[in-house]
């Protein structure tokens, strides 16, 4: 666990447009396999709805991911590599970011 203070920064979404364009790219996908699915009349047309099916939930999982990465994630890598440094509160730090 982490000996840092509780963190303070709130440095919102690395790229708002990104998980919406992934979101909507999922919801497009499923309207187009469920229209399928409806429309279907043979096995390959379900096979195709399955696989555009597959395709928009693995959209919506990489939305989700990329929001707990950017809003959460990049934390606790910060605070573990905080920690393995060591510091000890005399040392001089030079930020050039």
């Amino acid at each position: 666990m982490s000996s840092l203070p509780a963190r303070r920064g709130a440095y919102g979404v690395d790229a708002p447009y990104a998980p919406l364009l992934m979101a909507l790219g999922g919801v497009c996908l499923l309207t187009l396999s469920v229209t399928r699915l409806w429309l279907a009349e043979s096995r390959p047309a379900m096979v195709s709805a399955a696989a555009l099916s597959v395709a928009a939930l693995w959209l919506f999982l990489n939305a989700g991911i990329f929001v707990h990465t950017t809003r959460a994630g990049k934390f606790a890598v910060w605070a573990d590599l905080l920690d393995r440094l060591e510091l000890k509160g005399d040392e001089r730090l030079l930020d050039i970011g």
